[in-house]
């Protein structure tokens, strides 16, 4: 088993701690897929690895600041806050919604305009070339002139 694999079956056992679904229901945490080829020093390796992560999860508990110190601190840190800082983290005026759905049907008809524009535009100068070729075929004395410019 290769480095990326082991990374993997270590990442999917720190899933099943954290609280995602195992991959086999009733399956211990701490156990190898049968898929997995791991040599005897990687089984041992990854079977002292999924116990310690168990015995920190066990020991490891959640914790929720009191109220009273988050307002401290959020007071503390306002307190001790640059003005300026302060003055770009202010939420800017959003536009409606309504305006920046007219601005992006602008925008794209605008860009169909310009499209449409363009391909005209390269269409007549086609069929004017293109003219300009068979006059000279025809041996035509306005053929010797330059195409028209347009």
């Amino acid at each position: 088993m290769n480095q990326r694999q082991f990374e993997e079956l270590l990442n999917r056992h720190t899933d099943r701690l954290l609280g995602a679904p195992a991959a086999a229901p009733g399956e211990s945490p701490a156990a190898l897929p049968a898929e997995a080829e791991l040599s005897v020093e990687d089984e041992r390796l990854f079977s002292s690895l999924a116990r310690l992560a168990e015995r920190a999860q066990g020991a490891l508990v959640g914790v929720n600041p009191r109220p009273a110190f988050v307002v401290g601190l959020k007071g503390r840190l306002l307190a001790s806050a640059k003005p300026e800082l302060l003055a770009s983290a202010k939420p800017e005026a959003q536009p409606d919604g309504g305006a920046q759905q007219r601005k992006a049907w602008i925008t794209g008809v605008g860009g169909a305009l310009l499209l449409a524009s363009l391909g005209i535009l390269s269409y007549k100068v086609a069929r004017a070339g293109m003219g300009w070729v068979a006059a000279s075929r025809a041996g035509h004395p306005e053929a010797v002139k330059a195409p028209p410019q347009t």
